[in-house]
């Protein structure tokens, strides 16, 4: 049998599609492990065992599990292969109790973790289960896992840790002298960069500018990079407390199985919103409630008109689950978040199948939207980061298709798949000089349209590298 050895991500594609046969030859690896049977979550032994194995894969760079794939060994070399497929109906197994007991057990939350049964595409009344972890980011680990021992007559519950990190074939757990140590030391992400080098930098700076001030030295700094450092720390911080907005939106929206198309826009200096806590006419809740839209009856961000709640002073929340969640934080981050099914970007179109006309009027109108935001920034900002995101492009076996074809009633389209299933890109950083909001929703949608091999010129409702606006306007 030939050696094979797939990422993740192909694995599973090949399970989504119902391909099995093509999975014999797999080796595992710090990336895949194969199990003949399934967890058997009665005890606590056999969740903790769960817990170890997912944790192990989200402390290295990601991995899968696949239940229903016996292994066999190599005689000559300590590897083992899948040899065998055993699948199983779907109904032996509880996928909820899965996701409850990696969610309960593992801290903190493993972001975007996949537990699914997939049908075979010989027989769809058996099929396999596969866990699939995604990368994580670093200032998320480590993932630790927990058991909690609560004794009978004893007044504390005691909470046991652990870490394990997947190696080679095998998920190794960090010895206590080796976690205590590596706590102790102050590490940051388990030794990537220790927090006293942070805040010896931070230090050192600080120093340098309370120098310059007792000299009387007011002039601009001589090396323009001197803070380039303390900018990049704050920029990061930034994209990670982003990350972690969108993954509590996505959650908030009950949105993670579903397709998603992700905009967010985060100011790359710091500022505030001055009319947010405000409810009057003017004000960015009233603009958010009633955002524009380029047709009267036409697609936009809060098709709906909801009134946005405040969320503990920090944003305001526009959520239709199942829909479309909208976040506008205090700081001027903005996360919009939208189903690509039927109800929202697909609309009256098949699964998988993006409206154009819909998927145009959306992002021109989040774009629209944020305009009035920079109008109403204190201290006003140089530039903000956009960033794009598609997840779940493959659900039921259906890739995710865009058209060169504008709407019509003769059901007459060209359409052009997406061959990823995952899409993130952080587009551009924009000036706020040079904000448009027709020029920018352009650039947005030609890096979508250019996954699916469309050039430009063929993109539907544009011109001159902008949105056509005019020819939207007069849709009826």
């Amino acid at each position: 049998m030939k050696e094979k050895k797939l990422t993740p991500l192909e694995l599973k594609q090949l399970i989504d599609n119902g391909h099995f046969e093509e999975l014999k030859g797999q080796i595992e690896n710090e990336f895949v492990d194969a199990k003949e049977g399934m967890y058997k979550l009665n005890n606590d032994k056999n969740k903790l065992e769960l817990a170890k194995d997912v944790s192990s894969f989200a402390n290295g760079e990601g991995g899968i599990i696949i239940i229903g794939a016996k292994t066999e060994q190599k005689s000559e070399i300590n590897i083992e292969y899948i040899n065998e497929i055993t699948p199983f109906q779907d109904n032996l197994i509880n996928i909820k109790t899965y996701l409850d007991n990696v969610n309960g057990w593992i801290y903190p939350p493993i972001e975007d973790v996949k537990i699914e049964w997939k049908p075979s595409s010989n027989n769809n009344q058996e099929g396999l289960v596969y866990i699939f972890i995604p990368p994580q980011k670093d200032i998320h680990k480590p993932f630790l896992f927990r058991k909690h021992i609560d004794e009978v007559g004893e007044k504390t519950v005691h909470i046991v840790f652990n870490y394990a990190e997947r190696k080679i074939s095998n998920n190794i757990p960090t010895s206590i002298e080796d976690l205590h140590r590596k706590i102790n030391l102050g590490k940051d992400n388990f030794g990537k960069q220790e927090i006293s080098d942070r805040l010896s930098l931070i230090e050192k700076k600080l120093d340098e500018k309370l120098s310059n001030k007792q000299k009387g030295n007011n002039e601009v700094e001589k090396e323009p990079n001197k803070l380039t450092e303390l900018t990049k720390v704050n920029n990061e911080q930034k994209e990670n407390d982003m990350e972690f907005r969108i993954q509590n939106a996505i959650k908030s929206a009950q949105l993670e199985n579903d397709r998603i198309y992700c905009l967010s826009i985060v100011p790359l200096q710091n500022t505030e919103i001055q009319s947010f806590l405000s409810g009057e006419t003017n004000s960015i809740k009233k603009a958010l409630e009633n955002p524009y839209r380029l047709r009267t009856m036409g697609w936009g961000i809060n098709k709906a008109n909801i009134e946005p709640d405040l969320i503990r002073g920090e944003f305001r929340r526009v959520n239709r689950n199942d829909y479309e969640i909208i976040d506008l934080y205090r700081d001027g981050t903005f996360i919009l978040i939208c189903s690509m099914g039927q109800d929202f970007l697909g609309w009256s179109f098949k699964e998988g199948k993006i409206n154009p006309l819909t998927f145009i009027e959306v992002t021109y109108s989040y774009f629209h939207f944020y305009k009035k935001v920079i109008e109403q920034f204190l201290p006003q900002i140089e530039s903000i980061k956009i960033n794009m995101q598609l997840n779940n492009l493959f659900i039921n076996n259906t890739k995710t298709q865009f058209t060169t074809t504008q709407v019509n009633f003769n059901n007459n389209y060209s359409w052009h798949e997406i061959p990823q299933s995952i899409i993130s890109n952080k587009i551009f950083e924009v000036s706020i000089n040079n904000y448009n909001p027709s020029k920018i929703a352009y650039q947005v949608i030609r890096e979508i349209y250019a996954w699916c091999g469309i050039e430009e010129n063929h993109i539907p409702y544009t011109k001159n590298s902008e949105i056509d606006i005019n020819k939207i306007e007069n849709i009826q």
